[in-house]
């Protein structure tokens, strides 16, 4: 059931931006749910929306309006962006983002909203996994949307997402989310293959098995803090 209300949620803000923002060129599933690995209480819905030409701060308003009224019954945490035809069909290396929203039922209030981001350097990451295995709601097949994302920028990302980690506090709970997605950089830095992080955890192993923090994250184990820093001192991007 949590699956299946997952998408009715995803299908709630799709009907949202058709709403609010006009013309609106495609929205695209993407994550855990478009790759048939969701996993209740701890995956999110993802989904990017592509819009004709830059929204005004009125549609932007509409918009932020009605995804609130859908966090009030959500179960499950949700990321919603924004992007441009233009920027989608030809993604730069730090792509500006026209607005960032995430429900988190689990906070208080419970709605995170980002404007006019002049650049955003995951949303490349992003694009690409869209073009590569996302899955259209609304419009066009994502490959029709979203140009070519040059593997070098998806790299380039993931080592400055790794040094990031790396000089970050340990936070337990978010060292599980960590470290699968840590092999999802490494196995596309290796094999220029974009997946899951279930299907990045079960990889990595296969890899190098002597990291043993991996198979309790796909367990949703707590992690011990050394074995998380070494693992994360030892792969590349």
């Amino acid at each position: 059931m949590a699956v299946d209300e997952a998408h009715r949620l995803a299908e709630e803000l799709v009907t949202a931006c058709r709403r609010t923002l006009h013309p609106l060129a495609g929205t695209i599933l993407h994550g855990s749910l478009a790759s048939g690995d969701f996993v209740p209480g701890k995956s999110d819905v993802d989904v990017l929306a592509i819009v004709e030409g830059r929204p005004s701060d009125d549609q932007l308003s509409a918009l932020t309006i009605a995804v609130a009224d859908v966090r009030g019954h959500a179960a499950t945490p949700a990321d919603l962006r924004v992007v441009t035809t233009a920027v989608a069909a030809a993604p730069p290396p730090s792509p500006p983002m026209e607005v960032y929203i995430r429900i988190d039922p689990a906070s208080d209030p419970g709605l995170e909203v980002e404007t006019r981001s002049p650049g955003e350097r995951d949303l490349v990451v992003e694009l690409s996994v869209c073009r590569a295995y996302g899955r259209s709601l609304l419009g066009p097949a994502p490959t029709a949307l979203i140009g070519d994302v040059p593997d070098a920028w998806v790299v380039d990302v993931g080592e400055a997402v790794l040094a990031d980690w790396r000089r970050q506090d340990y936070d337990p709970a978010l060292a599980t989310f960590i470290v699968l997605t840590a092999c999802r950089i490494w196995r596309f830095a290796e094999e220029r293959v974009h997946c899951s992080k279930q299907e990045a955890g079960a990889w990595a192993p296969r890899r190098d098995p002597s990291l043993t923090v991996i198979p309790k994250a796909l367990s949703y184990e707590p992690l011990d803090e050394q074995e998380f820093r070494e693992f994360l001192s030892r792969v590349q991007a």
